[in-house]
């Protein structure tokens, strides 16, 4: 047995692989070094012994065997912290034309993975004010298991276009008002077809479908054990409808339950395993969104506002950013102490700039090489940071805003975070907004906090004493940045041109 991973010299790891490759040992235990670039014709079967987290790494796992034309297997441990890959195996197996060997507890996996990115989805779409769907096209260009083949052209590659042109209107507007041709896009009613109430529940015509639901789906017999346990609990039979007091009765037995709800394809199943529920249990209760810097500032504050009771720790969209709930707080500004609601606080972060300032070469007519003195003229524009895009920090805040009707800020009290913060009202603008209840009436609802220290008595303090967001000093900064920008450009591109023309001498 040899053994190759990260913490190994490269001196070790090829001995390793080429005492394998030699035969003088059967067995490679390995990390997802060897996931990749190892061709070694004579390996019979590839043993996962823990799920990848996506499909493109799965494949290139069990390709290390069954290569030049040669048979080959793959075994695979998966259990429920595997949902994410669920999705993705059954396309695989689909597009191979094996549908009909796709196990029922497999389906099932894949079912409640799809329900869930369909509520995220959903999520996001509402804090977007987006009032239809996007639509899923297939590319045909790309296999199954690419992500290509179902992601909107411009989204992915060199031609992904990362640029926010309408930066300026939305961070930037009054923050105390929206325009009406707004309002109504999303009244937490309807939502693409949806009826959501305070969270999505039910399916509609133009909502956004998970991929594999195209798919031929084959429905295999159910185990002696599903149907003994099924018949044990409930004294009821398996039939072609789903039975919601049958689905709460497997709780207690997640491989039964991933099996029966594998047992029916997705559009009669999904009304049943979608989350219908307030995750947070505040339905009803007036929302407020808090967003900080940074995740550790984020848990200072909530741990403030908590009281002797600590926050509840959930997780977001954004693995990187959770979110941090409590329901014990003061009351907003401008709100009456004599009239103290219950309200539920919910506090997040950013990490940094949400959004950089970057050329819009798309809307630049000349786009070969330039002259120094045009990068004075071509327009500038807010592009998504690549750390931001990575972590999702943009869906995260949109779908925290989606049913928030307050949004308060705790960045930095300098110039850089009233920009951050500004970045943040772009974002989560319109659907705060959008979500006044009729007794608020014209009520402040972006607010500033002013503090000069993370303390619970400071955080507290300033939390009673909310501001109105600094647009002028916000803008201070997109102007400075802006100079630096293009004056940056123009003399590097000047100086390349003169180094060029001496070599060239």
């Amino acid at each position: 047995v040899r053994v190759i991973h990260g913490d190994k010299e490269q001196s070790q790891r090829n001995k390793a692989i080429d005492d394998f490759k030699s035969g003088r040992v059967s067995l490679l235990v390995a990390t997802d070094v060897a996931a990749r670039g190892l061709d070694v014709t004579s390996i019979g079967l590839v043993i996962q012994a823990d799920a990848p987290r996506n499909i493109d790494t799965y494949t290139h796992r069990i390709g290390r065997t069954g290569r030049a034309g040669a048979g080959g297997n793959a075994v695979t441990f998966i259990d429920g912290k595997s949902m994410r890959i669920a999705s993705g195996l059954v396309d695989l197996l689909a597009g191979a034309d094996q549908s009909e060997s796709i196990p029922s507890w497999l389906w099932g996996m894949a079912h409640v993975s799809n329900a869930r990115l369909l509520e995220e989805e959903m999520q996001i779409q509402a804090g977007s004010m987006q009032k239809n769907a996007v639509e899923s096209v297939v590319n045909e260009d790309f296999t199954e298991q690419d992500f290509r083949r179902t992601a909107a052209e411009g989204s992915y590659g060199v031609g992904k276009d990362t640029a926010y042109r309408t930066f300026e209107e939305e961070a930037y507007s009054d923050s105390s008002s929206i325009d009406d041709g707004q309002l109504g896009l999303y009244d937490n009613k309807t939502l693409a077809g949806v009826d959501t109430g305070t969270n999505p529940s039910s399916l509609g015509e133009s909502t956004i479908r998970p991929d594999h639901d195209a798919t031929i789906f084959y429905r295999q017999e159910p185990s002696k054990q599903l149907t003994r346990a099924i018949s044990g609990m409930t004294g009821a039979k398996i039939d072609d409808t789903p039975s919601k007091n049958i689905l709460n009765s497997l709780r207690s037995n997640q491989n039964l339950k991933f099996e029966y709800i594998g047992l029916f394809p997705f559009d009669k199943i999904s009304s049943l395993i979608m989350n219908t529920s307030d995750r947070s249990g505040s339905s009803g209760m007036t929302k407020i969104l808090m967003v900080a810097e940074k995740p550790s500032i984020a848990k200072a504050i909530a741990d403030a506002l908590s009281g002797n009771r600590p926050p509840r720790q959930l997780r977001g969209i954004s693995r990187a950013l959770p979110e941090f709930t409590t329901d014990k707080f003061q009351p907003v500004n401008g709100s009456d102490s004599n009239q103290r609601s219950k309200c539920l606080v919910r506090v997040t972060s950013v990490v940094g700039h949400v959004y950089s300032l970057g050329f819009d070469f798309d809307q630049n007519d000349n786009k070969g090489n330039n002259n120094p003195r045009d990068y004075f003229s071509i327009k500038v524009t807010k592009k998504e940071e690549t750390t931001t895009s990575k972590l999702r920090v943009v869906d995260h805040l949109k779908a925290l805003s989606a049913d928030s009707s307050h949004l308060v800020l705790w960045l930095d009290c300098d110039p850089e975070g009233e920009n951050i913060a500004h970045e943040v009202i772009a974002i989560t603008r319109s659907a705060i907004l959008s979500n006044a209840s009729a007794d608020e009436g014209e009520s402040r609802r972006i607010h500033r906090a002013q503090f000069s220290a993370i303390t619970p008595k400071a955080i507290q303090d300033s939390f009673s004493t909310l501001q109105e967001p600094n647009a002028n000093l916000s803008r201070s900064v997109d102007a400075r940045q802006e100079l630096d920008l293009r004056v940056g450009v123009a003399i590097t591109r000047l100086l390349t041109w003169k180094c060029v023309n001496i070599a060239r001498r």
